[in-house]
C-alpha cells in the first residue's frame, strides 16, 4: 500500500520500468505465445501497482478525477527527463486542450516509427 507521495513516485517509476521491459520483450520476442508467457508476470504486477496508485490517489481530493485507461502504450523516459515528464503530467489538462491525447499518441507512434492499427489502439 502506498503511504506517501515519495512511495507514489517510486511506484510510478516502477510501473514505467515494467512497461519499458514489456516493450523490450515485444521487440525481442517474435512468437506470440512466448511473448505472452514472458510478459504475463510484468502485466500482472503493473495491474497490481496501478490499483495501489488508484487507491492512494482516491484519498487525495485534488486528484479525484484521476483514472487509468484500460490499455496503455509504453514509452521509456530517460532519468534526466523526469523533471520535464512530471511537469508535463501536472499540466496535462492544459496540454490536451491544444492536442488531444489520441492525436498526441498517434504523433508519438509515428515519430518513433511504431506500427499500429487504429482498430486496436483505442477502447
Amino acid at each position: 500500500m502506498i503511504a506517501n507521495d515519495l512511495e507514489l513516485n517510486v511506484t510510478l517509476e516502477r510501473i514505467a520500468r515494467f512497461q519499458a521491459q514489456v516493450a523490450n520483450l515485444r521487440k525481442a520476442e517474435t512468437n506470440p505465445e512466448n511473448y505472452h508467457a514472458s510478459v504475463s508476470g510484468f502485466l500482472a504486477e503493473i495491474d497490481r501497482m496501478q490499483l495501489e496508485v488508484r487507491e492512494y490517489l482516491s484519498t487525495h481530493p485534488f486528484l479525484t478525477d484521476f483514472h487509468w485507461q484500460s490499455g496503455y502504450g509504453v514509452f521509456s523516459v530517460s532519468p534526466s527527463h523526469l523533471g520535464a515528464l512530471r511537469k508535463y503530467i501536472a499540466n496535462q489538462n492544459e496540454h490536451h486542450v491544444k492536442e488531444t491525447f489520441q492525436d498526441e499518441f498517434r504523433r508519438l507512434l509515428q515519430k518513433y516509427n511504431i506500427d499500429y492499427n487504429e482498430k486496436y489502439v483505442w477502447d
